[in-house]
């Protein structure tokens, strides 16, 4: 996979993130204080980015930055992705609360001791 690819790839899968979470170039752009035609060059893979811009990119989609790189045969793979991390984080979350709430119990039973 040669530079001109990589940039296309990872364009593209900005791009297919964002239109997934109902954003808009600009809207993408304010958050990362980016222009708008900046947001369209990268995603049309005719922009060089720095690593850092990737990195700023993947945390403003919420997304691990290796997403940005995935090669994926169609734009369902990646929404399917996306909704399967965020069920398991949903879950992961739930657990954390009943955990919690485990916790809490338990020191307000310390606390009347």
């Amino acid at each position: 996979m040669n530079q001109v690819d990589v940039k296309l790839l990872v364009g593209e899968n900005i791009r297919n993130i964002r239109r997934y979470q109902k954003l808009t170039q600009s809207d993408l752009a304010s958050v990362l204080k980016l222009s708008k035609t900046s947001i369209a060059n990268i995603e049309g893979g005719k922009q060089n980015v720095w690593l850092s811009d990737l990195h700023n990119i993947a945390f403003a989609l919420q997304v691990p930055i290796v997403m940005l790189f995935e090669k994926s045969e169609s734009e369902q793979n990646i929404v399917d992705d996306m909704i399967f991390k965020y069920k398991m984080l949903e879950s992961q979350l739930e657990n954390l609360q009943k955990e919690h709430e485990k916790c809490k119990k338990t020191f307000r039973k310390k606390i009347k001791e």
